[in-house]
């Protein structure tokens, strides 16, 4: 399945990209990263992260209880309220612990926890900016979670175009 990515660092430092914008970052930092999104690091020594992939249909199911805006990358490094940083990091070392623990139920306690912490990124991103994607990739995102969600349904061309507002050769 396609995932989704949250990345929270713990310690130490590198340089972050999404698509084509980069960021020197020190820890705490968090991203939100939609599937299909290009992104990648580079790190220091000593440095270290908690990753939590999504997939996109779980992505789906939680959207309504999350504060964050599902299909947008998100990056925030150092900046905000401390008690917010706080807040999420302690959702992620929960949901960390419940991944990790495996224990009965898992598939229906691990929603509303990311659902917590993606409501913790945006609390922390509402000062900063969105990342633009460029226009292609933005919109090739959306034709793709368009198929992903309608594939069974047989869409023809001309309904993917409809709701794209594009035209049929992209």
């Amino acid at each position: 399945p396609q995932m989704a990515q949250v990345t929270f660092w713990t310690s130490g430092s590198g340089v972050y990209a999404i698509e084509d914008e980069t960021w020197t970052f020190s820890a705490p930092t968090v991203s939100f990263v939609p599937a299909g999104i290009v992104h990648g690091f580079t790190i220091e020594p000593g440095t270290d992260a908690i990753v939590v992939s999504v997939a996109e249909d779980a992505l789906a199911a939680i959207s309504g209880q999350a504060l964050l805006a599902l299909d947008q990358p998100v990056f925030v490094s150092g900046h905000g309220e401390p008690m917010l940083w706080r807040k999420l990091e302690q959702a992620i070392l929960a949901i960390q612990a419940e991944y990790r623990d495996a224990l009965p139920g898992m598939e229906t306690t691990l929603p509303p926890m990311i659902a917590v912490a993606l409501s913790g990124i945006a609390r922390l991103a509402s000062e900063r900016q969105t990342i633009a994607l460029p226009a292609p990739v933005a919109l090739a995102g959306r034709l793709r979670r368009l198929v992903d969600r309608h594939f069974r349904d047989d869409w023809p061309v001309e309904r993917y175009v409809a709701e794209l507002g594009s035209t049929r050769h992209l």
